[in-house]
């Protein structure tokens, strides 16, 4: 968990941590105004970038090592890495889609889904391919002919909303004769609608939810990689944008605890950043002292630099 005042670089942070692993920018690279040093330590990954002003670009890791991680069939993380933005934009890494180029650059480039937020629901294609079908088809298509990925859905969904405000989905039907669209509903506490009429806080909850399932459906991804087999990196930005703050009490629990429903009882690690106190309250009362770090940026007048 890394929290702090505006500005101080959070957000920057987790895209440079997906950047280093896989050689991607989930947003604009970032551009130092002089020489800078990028250095991060995930699981057994320990890796360095330098930055030169002279010749404005980032420097990769020497020959050696590039041959070394290309030998080992990754760019450099060799599993799942999903970034979520503020925004809702998602950036899906999987080092398998990348197996067949031994090209670092192009290897990172083609193991990427890139989705926005209006694709997240809706869907979208690259050169008429359909690279991802949305959460509003998905969902509705799931429920029909994949149980198990849509019975994984509703529990991951279940688990991320208060245990008194149960989110439970199921059922779809047109809700526009102009519209051929059929769309899923989700039962609340107050009544029963259609998933894009419901409020921001479970919009977001649907799509983080969507996005997860969706990096480990076969269907999306490679057949032949073992899923339980494979690490998850999950990167959220914001992580209480839009929730109330007994849902942001409870958010990250229940994220931990859905992925352990789903069998990711291993292999998996979570980095957010958060401003809410109740995000950081909820976090500490579940946090294992082994195993979770909270990292507060904070901003010094006499350097003029964040630190944690």
């Amino acid at each position: 968990m890394i929290t702090g005042d505006n500005g101080l670089g959070k957000s920057v942070i987790l895209d440079a941590v997906h950047w280093m692993l896989t050689g991607v920018w989930p947003n604009e690279p970032i551009v130092p105004p002089g020489d800078a040093r990028i250095a991060i330590s995930v699981s057994n990954i320990v890796a360095t970038r330098e930055y030169s002003a002279k010749s404005q670009n980032w420097i990769f890791w020497d020959a050696a090592q590039i041959e070394q991680n290309l030998k080992a069939r990754d760019a450099l993380y060799g599993g799942i890495l999903v970034s979520v933005t503020g925004r809702g934009d998602a950036l899906i890494y999987d080092q398998s889609r990348g197996d067949f180029t031994r090209d670092y650059v192009t290897k990172g480039a083609i193991a990427h889904t890139r989705v926005s937020r209006e694709e997240v629901w809706l869907g979208t294609e690259n050169r008429k391919t359909r690279v991802c079908n949305g959460l509003i088809d998905d969902f509705v298509r799931w429920e029909a002919t994949r149980p198990e990925v849509y019975s994984a859905l509703r529990k991951l969904v279940a688990t991320l909303a208060p245990p008194d405000e149960a989110i439970l989905l199921g059922g779809s039907a047109k809700i526009d004769r102009m519209n051929a669209r059929v769309f899923p509903f989700a039962q609340l506490e107050y009544g029963t609608f259609p998933i894009t009429h419901v409020s921001l806080a479970i919009q977001r909850i649907l799509a983080l939810a969507y996005v997860v399932i969706w990096s480990f459906d076969p269907d999306s991804r490679t057949p032949q990689l073992e899923l339980q087999d494979s690490p998850l990196l999950l990167l959220v930005d914001e992580v209480d944008a839009h929730l109330h703050p007994k849902w942001q009490r409870s958010f990250l629990s229940g994220l931990v605890t859905g992925l352990e429903s789903l069998g990711r009882t291993t292999n998996v690690q979570i980095a957010t950043t958060a401003h809410a106190p109740m995000v950081l309250a909820g976090f500490e009362a579940a946090a294992d002292p082994q195993r979770d770090r909270i990292a507060t940026l904070e901003f010094s007048a006499k350097t003029r630099s964040a630190t944690i």
